[in-house]
C-alpha cells in the first residue's frame, strides 16, 4: 500500500504510461578518485536482466567476490503489477564493500523485457553517479 498521495500517484503513472520513476542515488561514501570498480553481482530476482543492464551501463562485472571486488546488492519489492513483458517493482541497487554500504539507488518502474526498463534506468544513472565522483566530480548531495 502507498505510504502517501505521491506515491500512490507514482505508482499509477508507472502503470499507465510504462515510465519509471526518477532514480534517488544516496551516496554514503564516495569511492576513491580514479576506482572504476569490478563488481560481484547478486540478486535473488531476475538477476540475468540485472547483470545485462551493468554490463550495458558500463560496468566491470566479475563472477566471484575477492577482495578489491564490490558488492552490487540488487533488491526487487513485491511484484505490484504485471503484464507480459514483465513485473512492476520497486528495486534497489546497494554498491558494498566490505559490510559499507556506499552507493544506494532506488527507483520504481517495469522489469522483464519491458521498455523502458527499470534495470537499465538504474544502472545508468547508477554508473553515471560513480563516473562522476571516481573522475574527480562532486556530488552536493552526499548524505552525511
Amino acid at each position: 500500500m502507498a505510504r502517501s498521495f505521491g506515491e500512490a500517484a507514482l505508482a499509477l503513472l508507472a502503470l499507465f504510461c510504462g515510465c519509471t520513476s526518477r532514480t534517488r542515488i544516496t551516496v554514503t561514501t564516495p569511492l576513491p578518485s580514479g576506482t572504476d570498480p569490478a563488481i560481484f553481482v547478486t540478486a535473488a530476482r531476475q538477476k540475468d536482466p540485472v547483470l545485462r543492464a551493468l554490463k550495458d551501463a558500463g560496468f566491470h562485472i566479475v563472477d566471484a567476490p575477492g577482495p578489491d571486488v564490490y558488492l552490487m546488492r540488487v533488491t526487487l519489492g513485491v511484484d505490484q503489477w504485471s503484464r507480459p513483458c514483465g513485473t512492476l517493482n520497486n528495486v534497489r541497487f546497494s554498491l558494498r564493500q566490505q559490510q559499507l554500504t556506499l552507493i544506494d539507488a532506488e527507483a520504481k518502474g517495469w522489469t522483464g523485457t519491458c521498455q523502458p526498463n527499470v534495470f537499465d534506468e538504474v544502472s545508468r544513472a547508477l554508473r553515471t553517479r560513480v563516473l562522476a565522483f571516481t573522475e574527480g566530480g562532486r556530488d552536493e548531495g552526499i548524505a552525511r
